[in-house]
């Protein structure tokens, strides 16, 4: 019986310390685009950061960072995300959801491949609403 209740006890006991762990850290999630083109035709202006709040859409944020240098296009972009919990006490007041941004500030040298603004995510001059 004594012997029953130790091997129960070791059994549980992994379960015991684990009781109350969690993690936030998990592996990154995201979407990859990849456009081709001649690597030839690009000049690269340096490296842009952007801290996004808010729900703000981060990648119109590295493309007016980018045309604020003189570019027309961004590469080679990273993205990492901060979740901070906002609490009093006991009591939950939601989430701040923060993203910071780099990329490479790039101006295409050649006209004809200049993507066009309303497909990348910032409207043209010529949209309407």
């Amino acid at each position: 019986m004594n012997k029953t209740k130790s091997i129960l006890a070791l059994a549980l006991l992994p379960l015991l310390l684990l009781v109350g762990c969690a993690s936030s850290v998990g592996a990154p999630v995201g979407t990859v685009y990849q456009i081709g083109g001649p690597v030839k035709e690009v000049e690269v202006l340096g490296l842009i950061y952007v801290k996004c709040e808010n729900g703000e859409p981060v990648y119109q944020a590295l493309l007016r960072a980018a045309e604020s240098k003189g570019g027309n296009g961004i590469a080679n972009v990273v993205i990492d995300e901060q979740e901070e919990s906002l609490s009093l006490f006991a009591l939950n007041l939601g989430k701040k959801n923060t993203k910071y941004a780099s990329a490479l500030a790039i101006k295409y040298t050649n006209e004809n491949i200049v993507p066009d603004k309303g497909k990348v995510g910032i409207p043209s001059e010529n949209t309407s609403p």
